[in-house]
């Protein structure tokens, strides 16, 4: 009885550390920015880890709306990009 209680409280901890991380971590840089001409990647590193590294289930962090076919992958634990299969022009 006392091992399944422990074990509930140390999910229930992680649980609640995970949690407190996931909420603490920001964007510290978006590429590119601004009037660009000529992209094929968007990258985006968080001030925080998001991802176990090597984790290829994880979901994209952001919700991509784009006419441009791409797909998105973790580059590593802070790191995203989204790659296009194509190269977009100007405007």
């Amino acid at each position: 009885m006392f091992r399944k209680i422990f074990l509930i409280f140390c999910v229930a901890a992680a649980c609640l550390v995970l949690a407190g991380n996931a909420g603490a971590a920001s964007v510290e840089l978006f590429s590119p920015e601004g009037t660009v001409k000529d992209i094929r990647q968007v990258t985006v590193r968080f001030s925080d880890q998001m991802v176990a590294f090597g984790d290829p289930r994880t979901a994209d962090p952001f919700d991509v709306q784009c006419p441009a076919k791409g797909n998105g992958r973790w580059i590593d634990g802070r790191n995203w990009s989204y790659d296009l299969d194509n190269t977009l022009p100007a405007g």
